[in-house]
C-alpha cells in the first residue's frame, strides 16, 4: 500500500460537490457539471491513483483523460492564482487521444 496523503475536505471544497464512495476498491468519484461539460475526478485512496475525465455535455466518452499512478499527495491550495488541487504525482501517464473527434 502506498502511503497516499490527501484529505476529502480538500476536494470536496474545491469541487463543491460531494463525493459517491465505492467501498469495494475504497474510491471516491466527484462529478461536476458546468458550461456544458462535465468533469470527473476519481480518488482510488488505497492505491494512491487520481483518474481525470472531462466530457461534453451528450457525449458517452471523455475527450480528455488524465489517470495519475502513484500519488503522493493531493492537497487544496489557496493563494493568489485562485483555489485549487495540486501535487498529484511523479507520474503522469496519458491515455489514448489519437481519436479524431477529441479535439473538434
Amino acid at each position: 500500500m502506498l502511503d497516499f496523503k490527501w484529505d476529502e475536505l480538500d476536494f470536496l471544497t474545491v469541487l463543491e460537490v460531494e463525493p459517491e464512495y465505492y467501498e469495494d476498491n475504497c474510491s471516491y468519484l466527484y462529478i461536476v457539471e458546468k458550461d456544458g461539460l462535465r468533469l470527473e475526478v476519481c480518488v482510488f485512496s488505497y492505491i494512491g491513483d487520481i483518474s481525470i475525465f472531462l466530457y461534453r455535455q451528450g457525449d458517452d466518452a471523455p475527450f480528455v483523460r488524465l489517470p495519475l499512478a502513484q500519488c503522493r499527495e493531493a492537497s487544496r491550495v489557496f493563494d493568489k492564482r485562485g483555489e485549487f488541487l495540486e501535487r498529484f504525482s511523479k507520474e503522469l501517464i496519458i491515455c489514448n487521444l489519437s481519436d479524431e473527434n477529441v479535439f473538434s
